[in-house]
């Protein structure tokens, strides 16, 4: 009897943690779908040809604040003043240019152009 009682026992603390561990990874991957999920913001771009100033950068509404960042590498087509554009980014360690006064240094991901 003692042993029956046993291995019930522990038959169904075994269930048990198996069933407490599958609701965990769920709990986690649902967690990371969340985390995934960026809004993207709209800036405007800003070209100067004054070699005293940033050559190109972007302003943005972020957070209830305008931002001003500098984009690394964007593309030609862009570089157009007053463009209007929907974009994610990820903050860059790259230099930013000496006269360039920015928030941010930036590499922009998920491109849009608006009208």
């Amino acid at each position: 009897m003692k042993i029956s009682l046993i291995t019930i026992s522990v038959s169904v603390m075994f269930i048990i943690s198996c069933g407490t561990q599958r609701n965990m990874v769920k709990e986690d991957t649902e967690m990371i779908i969340k985390d995934t999920e960026i809004e993207k913001i709209v800036g405007t771009i800003h070209v100067s040809e004054d070699p005293k100033s940033c050559p190109v950068y972007i302003e943005a509404a972020e957070n209830g604040s305008i931002v001003t960042m500098y984009p690394v590498s964007i593309d030609e087509s862009l570089k157009v003043e007053g463009q209007k554009i929907r974009f994610t980014y990820t903050v860059s360690r790259a230099m930013q240019p000496v006269a360039c006064k920015v928030d941010k240094v930036v590499v922009l991901e998920n491109i849009e152009r608006l009208r």
